[in-house]
């Protein structure tokens, strides 16, 4: 689980920065745009699976954040 885990943290340490930048520019809020990042990574690995390298996982992120 310890691993798992680790693994959610490292994907948000890698594109929370980015992806809030995105949507913020969407929403001009930052509550909004906050909210939406957190529901994005919490869909985004849910849907890991899914998830088959043909685009760069950023791309795969924000699709799902827009």
């Amino acid at each position: 689980m310890q691993g798992r885990t680790d693994a959610y943290g490292e994907l948000v340490r890698r594109y929370q920065d980015r992806l809030y930048n995105a949507v913020y520019r969407f929403l001009e809020s930052a509550e909004d745009a906050q909210d939406v990042v957190q529901e994005t990574f919490i869909s985004a690995w849910l849907a890991l699976d899914n998830f088959k390298g043909g685009a760069r996982f950023f791309t795969w992120i924000y699709r799902i954040a827009v």
